[in-house]
């Protein structure tokens, strides 16, 4: 079918026109504010999200553990504490406790150097 000189640049500019909107709708879909891209993004964070809920969960159930065994007056349990943190012993036991390492603190050059302090 021949189309007239007017209707095959009408036609074209048709033609040109769907494939613009084809293709800003496509970069939409894939680059858009809640296209793929964001969605793939969304579900990385929160299968992180998911992973560390699940840890502390897991964090969770071992440390109720820790409180019903404390509930129960479990023996073990509070020997356990006893020792830890009250430093506890039985007869004939030696504890030794180490000091905690201190964090170095930034000194200025004049306390180096008793001499740069005195004017």
């Amino acid at each position: 079918m021949k189309f007239p000189y007017q209707n095959r640049n009408a036609y074209w500019a048709a033609v040109a026109g769907g494939v613009c909107l084809t293709a800003v709708i496509a970069y939409h879909v894939i680059c858009g504010e809640h296209g793929y891209l964001a969605y793939r993004q969304a579900k990385r964070q929160y299968n992180i999200l998911r992973q560390q809920a699940d840890q502390v969960h897991q964090e969770n159930q071992k440390l109720q553990q820790h409180i019903d065994a404390l509930d129960k007056r479990d023996p073990a349990t509070i020997e356990k504490q006893a020792r830890e943190q009250l430093h506890m012993t039985k007869p004939g036991e030696i504890v030794f406790t180490l000091p905690e390492a201190e964090p170095k603190a930034q000194t200025s050059p004049a306390a180096k150097d008793p001499k740069a302090a005195t004017p």
